[in-house]
């Protein structure tokens, strides 16, 4: 969230330069389009993460955009040390996909995401 504010209020100049990095992928086309999603996926993504909010969709997102991340800084020649974050972010960000948001989420609130049933220990 925090890193993908600025994003959001920096306008078409701001995306248009975020939508470059989509090239790294060959896609060159409607770069304000992609650096927009980008922008969103960060800030909005961000807040449904947080707020355990369509969870699993909201990581996923979030994970599509860490790997344009990482593949745009590794390509780019930034070198791993920068583009280390990227890759850790959409690491984690992976498995608290399959993890799930638990039982003080709006997903489980509102009943989106049901809790995990418990099995009996098998005793012998």
């Amino acid at each position: 969230m925090w890193h993908g504010w600025p994003k959001i209020i920096g306008g078409t100049a701001k995306w248009s330069g975020l939508g470059k990095a989509m090239g790294t992928f060959g896609i060159d086309f409607a770069p304000v389009f992609w650096g927009f999603m980008s922008s969103f996926a960060e800030f909005g993504g961000g807040l449904l993460f947080a707020m355990g909010l369509f969870y699993r969709p909201a990581c996923l997102l979030l994970v599509s955009n860490m790997i344009v991340a990482f593949t745009s800084q590794m390509i780019g020649g930034t070198g791993l040390q920068k583009a280390s974050q990227s890759l850790e972010d959409g690491i984690s960000f992976f498995g608290a996909a399959f993890i799930g948001p638990g039982k003080y989420s709006l997903d489980y609130y509102m009943g989106i995401e049901k809790p995990a049933e418990r099995r009996p220990h098998n005793t012998f």
